[in-house]
């Protein structure tokens, strides 16, 4: 039983973890519009670009975490996007749901760093 356990309870994280980008990012190429005026409302030049960039980057992520390629990479390259897209898009804590969100993306890298440290590659 330990055997399984330890075999599918990193699996499971992993899928756990990479829905949320797989999601995202589908929802990006879903709603490009939507995405593009965000990411606009921020001042961040290019913001066609930086949609499909940040949906590629999600789900390839996404996909690499939860198939166990290159996970040790994936989970830190997910999780310094999760950094800088909070730092831009979650800052303002005056608006109340920002806090909460700042706080469930503050999670989401500790899975992550988790994700990458317990990574089977060398």
């Amino acid at each position: 039983m330990k055997g399984t356990l330890s075999r599918l309870t990193p699996l499971v994280g992993r899928i756990l973890l990479g829905q949320v980008f797989l999601v995202a990012g589908i929802n990006k190429l879903i709603h490009p519009a939507k995405t593009m005026a965000l990411i606009a409302s921020r001042g961040i030049p290019f913001p066609g670009f930086g949609c499909y960039i940040s949906a590629a980057l999600e789900i390839g992520g996404s996909l690499a975490l939860v198939l166990g390629v290159r996970t040790r990479w994936a989970a830190l390259v997910l999780a310094g996007w999760v950094v800088v897209v909070t730092s831009i898009f979650h800052w303002n804590f005056a608006n109340g749901i920002n806090a909460q969100l700042f706080r469930n993306d503050l999670a989401i890298v500790g899975g992550l760093l988790l994700a990458a440290y317990f990574s089977s590659e060398d």
